[in-house]
C-alpha cells in the first residue's frame, strides 16, 4: 500500500469507502426487490459506483493523486458519493427518505477535510444536485410524487447543509471581498463579531425561508399539521444551533 504512511492511510481509507460503497449496492439491489427502490437503473448506477471506486484506488496505490494539492482526493470523492446519493435518489421509493440521513455522515466527513472554499462548493453542488434529482423525480412520476413534499425535504436537507456548514468552520468568516467590506462598514470591525452575526443571518434566513414551505406544504395538503409541527420545531432547534 505505498511507502509513506500518508499514503498507506489515504489508501486505507479508499478501501474502507470501497467496503461502504459494497455493502450500499447490496442494499440497493435488496431495496429494489423489496419494492422499496425502482429496480431501473439500479444496475448502471451500481456499475459505476464499482468503477469509480477502483479508480481512486489505482490513482491512490499508484502515487498519481501525489500530483495534486488535494493528495487525498476528498473533494472529488466526495461529488462523486453525492452524485450517486443524486441518482439514487431518482429511482424513487420509501428508501430516499433514509438516503437523506445517510447524506449527514457523509457531509460531515467530507466538511471537516475540507476547506473553506471547497466547502462552500460542494455546499452548493449538494443541493444543486439534490435539488435537480427532486425536480426530475416529480417530473418524471407526478402520479406518485408531489412537489409540495420534495420541497420539504430539500428545505431540511438545505438547513442541515448549512448547519453543518457553520459548525465545521467555527473559526472562518465566510463572507469575503465586497460581502465582508459591506459587512465591515455597516456592522464591525471586529471579525469574531461580524462572524457571529452572520450565522445570526443564516439563522434566521432559513427560518424564515422554511417557515414559507412547511406552511404551503400544509396548505396544499403534502403534510398534515401534525407533521407540519413537528417540522417547524425541528427548524427552530436547528436555528438555536447557532
Amino acid at each position: 500500500m505505498g511507502i509513506a504512511w500518508k499514503q498507506r492511510l489515504r489508501t486505507l481509507r479508499s478501501l474502507g469507502a470501497t467496503a461502504f460503497y459494497s455493502l450500499a449496492i447490496v442494499l440497493l439491489h435488496l431495496g429494489g426487490n423489496w419494492g422499496l427502490l425502482s429496480k431501473e437503473g439500479i444496475t448502471p448506477i451500481s456499475i459505476a459506483i464499482g468503477s469509480s471506486c477502483v479508480m481512486f484506488y489505482l490513482a491512490l496505490r499508484s502515487g498519481f493523486n501525489l500530483r495534486f494539492k488535494d493528495a487525498s482526493l476528498t473533494m472529488p470523492q466526495m461529488t462523486a458519493a453525492v452524485t450517486y446519493a443524486a441518482l439514487v435518489y431518482t429511482l424513487g421509493g420509501a428508501a430516499r427518505n433514509v438516503l437523506l440521513l445517510i447524506m449527514v455522515p457523509l457531509l460531515v466527513f467530507g466538511f471537516h477535510h475540507l476547506r473553506a472554499l471547497q466547502i462552500r462548493l460542494l455546499s452548493g453542488y449538494t443541493l444543486g444536485a439534490m435539488g435537480l434529482a427532486m425536480v426530475w423525480l416529480v417530473h418524471d412520476q407526478p402520479q406518485r410524487y408531489d412537489m409540495a413534499a420534495e420541497m420539504v425535504r430539500f428545505m431540511i436537507m438545505a438547513v442541515v447543509v448549512v448547519t453543518l456548514w457553520q459548525l465545521t468552520n467555527h473559526d472562518v468568516e465566510e463572507a469575503s471581498g465586497l460581502t465582508k467590506e459591506l459587512m465591515r462598514l455597516v456592522f464591525t470591525d471586529d471579525p469574531k463579531q461580524r462572524l457571529r452575526i452572520q450565522r445570526s443571518m443564516v439563522a434566521a434566513t432559513n427560518f424564515v425561508i422554511f417557515t414559507t414551505v412547511v406552511g404551503y406544504a400544509v396548505s396544499a395538503g403534502a403534510v398534515d399539521r401534525r407533521e407540519g409541527l413537528l417540522l417547524g420545531s425541528y427548524m427552530i432547534t436547528q436555528s438555536l444551533v447557532f
